[in-house]
């Protein structure tokens, strides 16, 4: 790489005193793109602008380690060069180019060998960023009240990163074996994360682990939650598509989603004339499904009774009550009850008032008849018909 005058001014601004072309050794490093790292952030364009002045005087050093005997070189410029391609999000691929320059002393020979030789070629970079903004819904990554996403992983086909955005600061670049970034590497900022802490404060394990637990529930509680509100969401508005509302409630936290549920379900209580009570404690079925031409009332009363245990009803003034007949209540009849007609009634599954056998190769039939039942006002009978083979395994049901 040759100096020009201007590369020389500007090494001259860096030093304490003017230094000749011969006694420089002038370089150039990729600092970092646009890309989607192996961290799941991302630089955006603007970034990188923000970022390239704050790197102009910064040193070079090894692993990122802070000690004055690891500094072995500057940088003098930097620049964004374009370059082929689409990075996520849309915009087009660029990176974070700076011209660095080390003197060739005796105790730099070395380095200067191995970078010459290609050994010495990846580099990371310590910076800082004043936001981190999930790529799903635009929140704040760190603001888990609002966004509850994971970087790297996907939601209805998209991939969630970090947006880096608004730099404040930069700290060094290095020499590393295994950068963040395949081309380049990055390390996005210095602050230690919880995993950091418990490294060196085992005793705090403990605590970590019953914040991941308390945080992946709010996590399941807030995908329960989104779900819900698209669903009630594509009764109360059918003309919207169901990917437009995901695509919504993706952007919103617990407290908004809770208002919305509430509108929905007002909306969908006004347009079907439905209102529901007792369903809290039912609990999803994974796989529940239903005969194809089944009726809507055969779904609901399919799901609650077969899979939760319980007996939806209507009562009087038209509300589907979802948590079971109510038993046990008492009341009592008096002259002051304004009562017309009472009626005891008694629901006894699987108990027959009367059974007719008829013979028909014989003429001959026999009926049975349960007496007590039918006092109490039991009524139920059936008929059975005895073909030429008169053995039980041919007996069948003919009328009720």
């Amino acid at each position: 790489m040759d100096l020009s005058e201007e590369d020389l001014a500007l090494i001259h601004a860096q030093s304490r005193s003017p230094l000749t072309a011969e006694e420089i050794y002038p370089f150039a490093v990729r600092l970092c793109d646009n890309r989607v790292d192996r961290d799941g952030e991302r630089f955006p364009r603007q970034t990188l602008e923000e970022l390239a002045p704050l790197f102009v005087g910064k040193c070079g050093i090894f692993d990122h380690r802070w000690s004055a005997r690891e500094q072995v070189a500057r940088i003098y410029r930097t620049e964004v060069v374009d370059e082929e391609g689409t990075a996520e999000g849309g915009e087009g691929r660029c990176y974070l180019k700076g011209y660095a320059y080390m003197m060739r002393t005796e105790s730099n020979r070395d380095l200067i060998a191995e970078i010459e030789g290609g050994i010495k070629r990846e580099v990371s970079v310590g910076c800082s960023v004043a936001r981190r903004v999930c790529s799903i819904c635009g929140a704040d990554l760190e603001d888990r009240s609002r966004c509850t996403h994971v970087k790297g992983e996907e939601y209805h086909g998209q991939r969630c990163w970090a947006e880096l955005l608004q730099a404040t600061d930069a700290y060094e670049w290095s020499f590393v074996a295994v950068p963040a970034q395949e081309r380049a590497g990055v390390i996005k900022g210095l602050s230690p994360t919880l995993k950091d802490l418990v490294q060196s404060h085992p005793e705090c394990r403990s605590e970590l682990e019953r914040l991941e637990e308390e945080a992946a529930r709010g996590r399941r509680y807030l995908s329960s939650l989104r779900e819900e509100v698209a669903r009630l969401g594509g009764m109360a508005e059918p003309g919207l598509r169901q990917k437009t509302l995901r695509s919504i409630v993706e952007r919103l936290g617990e407290e908004e989603l809770t208002a919305l549920k509430r509108l929905y379900e007002a909306r969908v209580e006004e347009a079907y004339g439905i209102r529901c009570t007792g369903g809290e404690s039912l609990r999803a079925v994974e796989g529940f499904t239903v005969e194809n031409g089944a009726s809507a009332w055969t779904a609901v009363e399919t799901f609650v009774h077969r899979c939760n245990g319980v007996e939806p009803w209507f009562d009087r003034q038209g509300v589907l009550h979802l948590d079971g007949w109510r038993s046990g209540t008492e009341r009592t009849l008096s002259g002051k009850l304004p009562l017309i007609s009472a009626v005891w009634r008694e629901k006894r599954y699987g108990v027959l008032s009367e059974v007719l056998v008829r013979d028909r190769m014989g003429t001959v039939s026999q009926t049975v008849r349960n007496e007590s039942f039918l006092a109490r006002g039991g009524r139920c009978r059936q008929v059975l018909t005895l073909p030429g083979t008169r053995g039980y395994e041919a007996m069948r049901y003919s009328g009720a």
